[in-house]
């Protein structure tokens, strides 16, 4: 919170300076300001990128991790905001930072429904773990856990309904009591689940959205102002963070993530978000590889969610008398359940929080763009 709050006083005390000084470039105070923008956004993705394994001290891709991505994010953009007025942009940059925000913020509407749909698999995995988690397995417990864990597995992978259906009847309990399993689960709250490939909707994909965002997201020219050089470096933030939010959250619909350009290695944010972008490319590599050993699409990323589903095919492929084997993967569910549980509310808000930043940053930014073109206006009248 420390660097947040220095965050936010630099950026009031620039604010002033940027607002006062219209010109471009390196030399006047908006364009050291802007200068200051880029240096911290690179500061913030090698915080992201870290050491070890990528994340900063969290792993790649769960959900403490996308809490310091959205952080970061938030910081950016108050930033951004303050910093780099229409006044001092081009037409060209700020008009497709705009049209992006648009795109982004229909990605927070899908992550924010895709959140939803994680929170009823954790709790039939809740269900799962309540029955599962004592010291003398009956049959009852059992068939409870595993009708809970079926539900689960059948949102995540629909295309695997008969496969799962086929491996309940061949366990250890009959195949009358499953269908009868089957039913009260749809009646229970089974049809509230659906899966994470749904959630926007069957016509809407989110890969294609965040390619949408990506197109024409060209690079300067050398020489460019450096308020230019600081809406290119915001653009291509917004993109990544709605890459990475569908990356975690959503199926790839298309074998593999959309392809991201790479900023010019020039460019002082360039390096730490290459790295990150390579990272999540090779999650997803691997992620391909592993669903290819089945018939299963990959999920999205998000770690919590993997190990969700890691645990319940675990489960369902045990018997009842495998105790140990079963207890080893109650205890990995059941941390996963608490990781979840303080993960996913605080994560929602923030999705919700960063749609509305944007909302007010395009009022700001569409503001001040119509004062200069109001001013613009006034000054070709005057002069005619």
């Amino acid at each position: 919170m420390s660097f947040l709050g220095r965050s936010v006083m630099s950026i009031r005390r620039n604010q002033v300076v940027s607002m006062e000084d219209p010109n471009h470039g390196g030399g006047g105070g908006g364009g050291e300001d802007l200068d200051l923008f880029q240096k911290h956004l690179a500061d913030r993705l090698l915080s992201l990128l870290g050491d070890g394994d990528g994340g900063g001290g969290y792993t790649l891709l769960t959900l403490p991790w996308l809490h310091k991505l959205l952080d970061a994010f938030l910081l950016s953009v108050e930033e951004f905001k303050a910093t780099a007025p229409p006044s001092i942009l081009h037409d060209r940059p700020i008009v497709e930072f705009l049209d992006r925000t648009i795109k982004a913020l229909d990605v927070c509407n899908a992550v924010s429904d895709a959140v939803d749909s994680v929170r009823l698999l954790h709790r039939q995995a809740e269900i799962a773990v309540s029955a599962l988690d004592r010291k003398v397995l009956l049959e009852g417990q059992f068939v409870r856990a595993r009708r809970a864990l079926s539900t689960l597995l059948l949102s995540v992978a629909p295309g695997e309904r008969d496969g799962i259906r086929c491996a309940e009847r061949n366990r250890s309990f009959g195949r009358s009591r499953l269908a009868t399993a089957s039913i009260q689960d749809r009646g229970s709250g089974g049809r509230y689940l659906r899966s994470i490939s749904c959630v926007a909707g069957r016509t809407w994909s989110p890969g294609k959205h965040v390619q949408a965002m990506s197109a024409n997201l060209i690079a300067p020219r050398g020489g460019i102002a450096a308020a230019d050089g600081a809406a290119y470096g915001m653009s291509s933030f917004l993109v990544f963070v709605a890459w990475t939010l569908v990356a975690a959250f959503f199926p790839a619909q298309n074998r593999g993530p959309v392809s991201l350009a790479c900023p010019p290695r020039h460019l002082v944010w360039s390096e730490p978000l290459i790295r990150l972008q390579e990272k999540i490319a090779d999650e997803w590599r691997k992620r391909e590889k592993k669903g290819s050993s089945n018939s299963s699409s990959p999920l999205g990323l998000l770690v919590e969610v993997q190990r969700l589903e890691k645990c319940a095919r675990g489960l369902v492929s045990s018997d009842r008398n495998q105790t140990e084997e079963i207890g080893a993967f109650v205890d990995e569910l059941a941390e996963s359940c608490r990781g979840l549980d303080e993960g996913l509310p605080p994560l929602q808000r923030q999705v919700r929080e960063v749609f509305h930043r944007i909302v007010q940053c395009r009022a700001v930014l569409l503001d001040c763009l119509n004062q200069r073109n109001r001013s613009a206006t006034t000054a070709q009248s005057t002069g005619s």
